[in-house]
């Protein structure tokens, strides 16, 4: 099937046995405080995350894995402040990004199966992840105050938060292709051919990205006795 594979279609399906590939994972976190006086300190925190996770599977060459690489990144900056014995207060302003964009080494080409034996044997793009990522952004605002009151402890704050999700998922987008044979295979006989294009042209994605904004503003305050 190799050889078909480059010299009738053109592409090199990759390794069918012995094809392993490790899973990955990077994580970094930077945390700074700055005492501003004394009544004021701010603390900067930024941790990111980034992962490489393979799923392969059986009887797929490895054009047809997939591989998971989701990438976190969050980021803040809190002042805290105390304004006297009794006042305190902190604001912060923070962010969140994730982006799952998953791929396949093969998707160039559709995913073709061919049956051989009571086997079907898979290369090419794996047929869901040519168009499928999914991207999050959130802004937070938040401010808290506290004060005492000797025998009880008033808290009260507000918080902001404004998120943005798209989200894009087609199927087939490289297409699937079926071959009852490995001679069907070589000679180009399919039994099964499946494609989903968007309407307005296979370069469209974009428009096909669903958008999500969600808005929301929360207030609260509340006592305890101390």
């Amino acid at each position: 099937m190799v050889r078909i594979s480059k010299d009738r279609y053109g592409f090199d399906p990759g390794q069918f046995t012995g094809f392993t590939a490790p899973e990955t994972g990077e994580k970094t976190i930077i945390k700074l405080n700055a005492n501003i006086n004394d009544m004021h300190r701010a603390v900067f925190l930024y941790q990111s995350d980034e992962d490489s996770l393979p799923a392969g599977g059986y009887n797929r060459f490895s054009s047809n894995w997939v591989y998971y690489a989701p990438e976190i990144e969050r980021n803040s900056i809190t002042l805290y402040s105390d304004w006297n014995d009794r006042l305190s207060t902190k604001v912060r302003y923070s962010t969140y990004e994730y982006l799952s964009d998953p791929y396949s080494p093969g998707l160039t080409i559709p995913e073709m199966t061919v049956e051989v034996g009571d086997d079907n044997i898979r290369l090419g793009g794996e047929r869901y992840r040519a168009a499928n990522k999914i991207e999050t952004k959130s802004d937070y605002i938040s401010f808290k105050a506290t004060y005492d009151l000797g025998n009880h402890v008033v808290t009260a704050g507000i918080d902001f938060e404004d998120t943005s999700l798209y989200n894009l998922f087609i199927s087939r987008y490289n297409g699937e292709v079926r071959f009852d044979s490995i001679a069907d295979y070589e000679a180009g006989t399919y039994s099964y051919l499946r494609a989903h294009v968007p309407q307005g042209g296979i370069l469209m994605l974009i428009q096909l990205q669903q958008i999500s904004i969600l808005k929301k503003t929360t207030l609260y305050i509340g006592t305890r006795s101390i």
